[in-house]
């Protein structure tokens, strides 16, 4: 496979889960107003755009995003990529993943590709209201069949339904705050993701790097492994 970005570009206009403040691009100097450069301040949400979530995020005596880095970047492999064709509001349980996880249990990474993400663009409203979302069983399941698991991403804004928060809520902890945690990448674009992926990868992750980061934007790139990972 050729070298893929995993992840959206952050712009004006992307969708936000509800009471996510977008990003604010403020003036800090200006050559205009008699400073020597033009330089800006950039306010960003820590689950803005493509974005990972680390334990701390729903635990508060978890681990920070940083604990998992190496010079600032996250590189997991094996990678697999699974198909689960959904229809807004479904909700993803243990039964429809358990026939796609033969075979896979030495992944370190699993990305979910349900085809959600043409809403994106063609309708926003449909991607925030209306995603599907993952059953608190599910991470469970993910630990008994890939018991090296460390990273689950997915083409949806979030795990968790808008109308659904507690459920939205317990599944998240049941991700991150297991003594086995499962870190998320949510708002993949996985719309390049062809058959070719169907062969193990790497993921190299680059996020906004911050000490105590609970999550933050991320660049997602998917790239062929040198050798076939069995």
């Amino acid at each position: 496979m050729t070298i893929i970005n995993l992840s959206h570009p952050l712009t004006s206009a992307f969708p936000l889960y509800p009471n996510t403040p977008g990003p604010v691009i403020s003036s800090h100097r200006s050559i205009t107003a008699g400073d020597t450069a033009n330089t800006s301040l950039l306010t960003i949400h820590s689950h803005t755009g493509t974005h990972i979530d680390a334990p701390y995020h729903f635990c508060q005596d978890k681990t920070p995003l940083s604990f998992y880095l190496l010079n600032n970047t996250l590189i997991t492999a094996p990678v697999r990529l699974i198909h689960i064709p959904v229809k807004p509001d479904l909700i993803i349980t243990p039964d429809l993943i358990a026939p796609h996880l033969t075979g896979l249990h030495s992944i370190a990474g699993l990305l979910i590709k349900t085809g959600f993400g043409r809403y994106r663009t063609e309708s926003p409203d449909t991607y925030v209201m209306h995603t599907p979302f993952i059953h608190p069983d599910v991470p469970a399941l993910l630990r008994r069949c890939c018991p090296s698991l460390m990273l689950l991403g997915i083409d949806t804004i979030s795990i968790a339904h808008p109308e659904q928060k507690e459920t939205g809520r317990i599944c998240h902890r049941a991700f991150l705050c297991d003594n086995h945690p499962i870190l998320l990448i949510e708002d993949m674009n996985l719309a390049r993701c062809t058959t070719e992926m169907n062969e193990p990868f790497r993921l190299t992750i680059i996020p906004f790097y911050t000490e105590l980061s609970d999550g933050s934007p991320v660049i997602v790139i998917g790239s062929s492994l040198r050798t076939s990972v069995q």
